[in-house]
């Protein structure tokens, strides 16, 4: 009777650091397209580990998608908002420069 050895199968896990993925992060997410592990390192004392998805939406349930209710109606622009930011804010330095 032959014996047979199976090599066990690893994985490749690569260690990065948070500013090294952010100077890189399209190699970096080639590479957990591949199967490679990443272990991200936040700090000395924080880290995370990139995986792919299986789908877009994978982990996202309902409760994070949300549907438009009445305060989408209240909505206004991003340019609306500054607008007015501004002239609040040119109002409040008027007032405390008096």
């Amino acid at each position: 009777m032959t014996n047979i050895h199976v090599k066990p199968q690893f994985k490749t896990m690569l260690t990065v650091s948070f500013q090294e993925f952010e100077a890189h992060p399209q190699q970096y997410l080639d590479q957990v397209d591949l199967g490679v592990d990443i272990l991200l390192r936040r700090n000395e004392h924080k880290s995370y580990r990139l995986s792919p998805a299986d789908t877009p939406l994978d982990g996202i349930t309902d409760t994070y998608i949300l549907s438009p209710d009445d305060d989408l109606e209240r909505a206004i622009s991003a340019e609306k908002l500054l607008t007015q930011l501004k002239a609040d804010l040119h109002v409040i330095f008027q007032q405390k420069h008096k």
